[in-house]
């Protein structure tokens, strides 16, 4: 899904909201409705984040996990189709959230590049009005002063999908979780 058109900041999400074009919306419900399978969704933008605010505070100084552009073209492409999950990357980190604000498997795997300074806390915002929650134990473990880079592997067969996810620890891959696609 094209959610970088609209963003016209690349350092971060806090002013630019994105969103999907209704016409391009359009074609991936019919994309979604024709195919008899499940579908992972892909872009760059998160749907949520619990370590970036989306879009400007309210007036409560409050600030939103939730891309509500997103979540509307979520909820549409959900009501065409059987959504098994939606990998973004725009955060170079890894997330895999618990269920949160109707998708039951939001997954960030920006961790493949990028060095992230372990200065940065990968620890939840406080403020948020809603926050996403991660799966316990599946956090990227520090190398020199960063984050470790990693990657994920999806294995496709007939009527399953398997997601693996690894870390690279000193040019080893790890295995951090491991989970099935609905």
């Amino acid at each position: 899904m094209d959610t970088g058109l609209h963003d016209y900041n690349p350092l971060g999400v806090n002013d630019a909201v994105t969103l999907i074009e209704d016409d391009e919306l359009e074609w991936h419900c019919a994309r979604i409705k024709e195919f008899p399978g499940r579908t992972i969704l892909l872009s760059h933008h998160q749907m949520f984040s619990a370590f970036s605010p989306i879009g400007s505070s309210d007036q409560a100084g409050r600030r939103s996990a939730i891309n509500p552009n997103l979540l509307k073209a979520f909820n549409t492409m959900k009501d065409a189709g059987r959504i098994s999950a939606w990998f973004w990357g725009h955060e170079h980190t890894l997330s895999i959230y618990n269920p949160f604000a109707g998708l039951q498997k939001g997954r960030c795997l920006g961790h493949g590049a990028v060095p992230v300074s372990t200065l940065d806390k990968n620890d939840p915002l406080p403020g948020f009005d809603r926050t996403p929650t991660v799966v316990p134990n599946t956090q990227l473990k520090h190398q020199g002063g960063v984050y470790a880079h990693g990657y994920a592997v999806l294995t496709l067969a007939p009527d399953s999908c398997s997601v693996e996810y690894y870390q690279d620890l000193d040019g080893q891959a790890a295995q951090i979780y491991t989970e099935m696609l609905d």
